[in-house]
């Protein structure tokens, strides 16, 4: 241990002594003198000083596929790009694979040209989160719920969280949302054996897509009804019966979708679930004299308007088809217009038209703020508990999709999901 402390010691004290020589002479003799021993740091022409429009071209290159959606960009893209410039300004050929311009050295250029790897923050929940408009959205959303807290089902904070019976207007919360399942999807992480890991057929493979709903209220997560409440409802509905391009789970409004062709959640197959979910909502026995507030994603999907602006054909040479629009107030009610007073403050979507024919009130959740929707939570522990299970085919996806649910149902993890919100 001595010997070592020691070696260190005098070798650092000839750094020392070295790097005092060479200051001294840099500062107070002649220059020449510094510089002949090719001292001060380069010791000759680098790559980018016999070829500087290559270093132009390379950072315009890095700045184009930073900018792009992809995340495909790599150091050896680079260095690729380099290479090929390289041989068409030398008007060379390629006969072997080495790179005029080595992987290390350009992730060195990298970080030269100010370029890092790091998280990727720049995704649809992060641009735009605090744009204006959305910054007041949120606002309104936070105070509206806050004001009313007293109308709805909440959970205590304790160890063992508790459900508190609103005492006042008591309203059900809803919450809406899609979600794809892929049958190519694994975990993230798992124990590997060197030379012994499983094929991964990433981005392969069918999808089925889920359109489904949390309800906050104690008889239970999710919404269905019993066999004698669904039978009421047929007597006032018959046609939800009818057959239709997708299928509901047994006595409820639940539904999924296998991806391919056309088969797809649109507008008018959302609507037609809403209008269904609209419909058995009354017969169950546990939410008579209850208030209903439904919470839905702000996409398109929901959002499509029931009025247009160019509907109105409002230029030069044309006429309004109609002088009123039926429009939804604060309280949810249906009021009348007069078209060039409201055309531009009213926005009505068939979503909230079609709900309140159901009294049933719509709120949309703030743009990129999909942690305000406690449904968001299921698909997270839904689709946990496949990739862990899976084995990429479909067959097993279709079979793992129920027993996440009902894993979800088991362990509670609604009533973590409700007390956060």
């Amino acid at each position: 241990m001595e010997r070592r402390r020691l070696f260190f010691n005098i070798n650092w004290w000839y750094y020392y002594k070295t790097c005092h020589k060479w200051t001294n002479i840099s500062v107070n003799k002649d220059f020449d003198e510094f510089t002949i021993d090719e001292r001060g740091g380069k010791r000759g022409d680098s790559f980018w000083d016999c070829y500087p429009d290559s270093e132009l071209e390379a950072k315009q290159f890095v700045y184009q596929e930073c900018s792009k959606t992809e995340a495909a960009f790599t150091v050896e893209t680079l260095a690729r790009f380099v290479d090929q410039r390289f041989d068409e300004l030398n008007n060379l050929k390629k006969i072997d694979q080495q790179l005029v311009r080595s992987v290390e050295s350009c992730r060195l250029d990298l970080r030269r040209f100010g370029v890092k790897f790091t998280a990727n923050s720049s995704r649809s929940y992060f641009l735009g989160h605090e744009r204006e408009d959305v910054v007041k959205h949120r606002q309104e959303f936070v105070k509206y719920f806050i004001e009313r807290e007293q109308h709805f089902y909440t959970i205590t904070n304790d160890a063992v969280p508790q459900g508190r019976i609103p005492t006042t207007a008591q309203t059900i919360l809803l919450y809406h949302d899609e979600s794809t399942y892929k049958c190519g999807e694994i975990t993230a992480k798992r124990w590997i054996m060197p030379d012994n890991a499983p094929f991964y057929n990433k981005g392969r493979g069918r999808s089925i897509m889920c359109s489904d709903l949390l309800v906050m209220h104690p008889s239970g997560p999710f919404f269905s009804l019993t066999e004698k409440e669904y039978s009421e409802a047929l007597k006032t509905y018959p046609n939800l019966n009818d057959d239709c391009d997708i299928n509901y789970e047994k006595n409820s409004a639940s539904t999924a979708i296998a991806l391919g062709g056309d088969n797809y959640f649109n507008n008018q197959s959302i609507l037609n679930q809403f209008k269904r979910l609209f419909q058995l909502l009354p017969f169950k026995k546990e939410y008579k004299s209850h208030n209903f507030l439904y919470l839905v994603e702000n996409s398109r999907t929901h959002t499509a308007a029931e009025i247009h602006l160019n509907d109105f054909r409002m230029r030069p040479g044309t006429r309004c088809p109609v002088d009123k629009i039926e429009y939804i107030d604060e309280n949810n009610k249906k009021k009348l217009s007069n078209v060039m007073m409201m055309m531009d403050t009213v926005k009505v979507s068939k979503l909230e038209k079609l709900a309140a024919e159901y009294n049933i009130k719509v709120i949309f959740t703030p743009k990129y703020h999909c942690e305000t929707n406690p449904i968001e939570g299921y698909w997270c522990h839904s689709k946990h508990y496949i990739r862990i299970h899976t084995d990429q085919s479909f067959q097993k996806l279709t079979t793992l999709m129920p027993e996440a649910k009902a894993n979800f149902i088991q362990k509670q993890v609604h009533l973590k999901l409700f007390r956060r919100f």
